[in-house]
């Protein structure tokens, strides 16, 4: 299953690739910035989503049967 990436007003790009890594991309440059294996491959998952919690903003993804906030 392919996702659509999600993109977030500070600039970031998050995708998770099929392979099980999950990064976060400089959207100007399309750098990693920063990278997290899921161990799950396959595209096995959901599209992330992002929400604010006490004025911290975090990241969700589906992953198989759990879920990863960051």
């Amino acid at each position: 299953m392919r996702v659509a990436p999600l993109t977030t007003a500070g600039g970031l790009m998050f995708h998770d690739w099929g392979d099980g890594n999950f990064q976060a991309y400089n959207a100007q440059n399309w750098r990693v910035v920063w990278q997290f294996q899921t161990g799950v491959g396959g595209g096995i998952g959901g599209a992330a989503i992002s929400y604010e919690l006490d004025g911290e903003q975090y990241i969700a993804l589906s992953v198989g049967p759990a879920l990863c906030a960051f």
